[in-house]
């Protein structure tokens, strides 16, 4: 059983303990195909030259998920890359929690969906663009459901809005402390290891180990220390752990 549908069954499971709530299937798209049908199918600029013509209403939208992390998810163009990217271009969202009013199940779905593209619907309230509504995250898409995922990418090859910690990777007698620190703590034999540093004053080490690492592609090891951490796609296969030293001992924390 792979990790997506790990996800799943226990969401499934926690749902039918507390009382029998519908659970969705979030690897294949939360929303019904009817629902989808129903909504009034905009485009992102639409909505944001003319907010007043689909206020309150529920939407149908298609465009590309940010990294879905800590304070910042937003659907944005298709075309927008890292190098063009421009958060008033986009519509920040909450996705639809499975029991309402509780917020269970939108942390799964971001966990499911950052960096695709897809194509959802929401209900559109753009009060938060007047000003002093809202003080801190504008969201205008409420309660998201994704119909269909049109492709999943990477998270280094995925539209990050905020600011990232770069990596680099660790070479020599370091490296070579810090990957025998990481197999006594558990992690597997065979599949590789690698240690990063990130940049910037806040420095943080990081050890991974990733199955395809042999291989350096795709989601074979973390770009930035958030990827590695906090935001890692369903396509990112490798497992980290920041490492801090006590004493003269290095130390995996969880």
């Amino acid at each position: 059983m792979n990790w997506t549908a790990r996800t799943f069954a226990f969401v499934a499971l926690i749902g039918a303990a507390i009382g029998g709530a519908a659970c969705r299937d979030f690897a294949a798209g939360s929303a019904s195909a009817s629902e989808g049908d129903s909504a009034v199918s905009a485009t992102i600029l639409q909505l944001r030259s003319s907010p007043g013509d689909f206020a309150e209403k529920r939407v149908k939208l298609t465009g590309q998920l940010s990294e879905c992390y800590g304070w910042e998810c937003s659907l944005c163009p298709d075309t927008m890359t890292i190098e063009i990217r421009n958060e008033d271009r986009c519509l920040a969202l909450s996705f639809r929690p499975l029991i309402e009013g509780t917020g269970f199940g939108e942390e799964e779905q971001e966990n499911v969906f950052r960096f695709s593209k897809v194509v959802l619907v929401a209900t559109f309230d753009p009060s938060c663009w007047e000003e002093g509504v809202c003080l801190d995250r504008q969201t205008v898409l409420h309660d998201a459901e994704v119909i269909t995922v049109r492709e999943r990418r990477a998270g280094s090859a995925g539209l990050w809005l905020q600011g990232r910690s770069t990596l680099t990777e660790i070479s020599g007698d370091e490296a070579i402390k810090l990957r025998s620190a990481a197999q006594l703590a558990g992690y597997p034999d065979g599949p590789p290891i690698k240690a990063f540093r990130s940049e910037g004053s806040d420095r943080r080490t990081v050890v991974c180990w990733s199955p395809v690492g042999v291989n350096d592609e795709p989601g074979a090891w973390p770009t930035s220390l958030e990827g590695a951490l906090y935001a890692k796609s369903t396509l990112d296969l490798f497992h980290c752990n920041k490492v801090k030293k006590v004493g003269e001992q290095l130390v995996l924390q969880v």
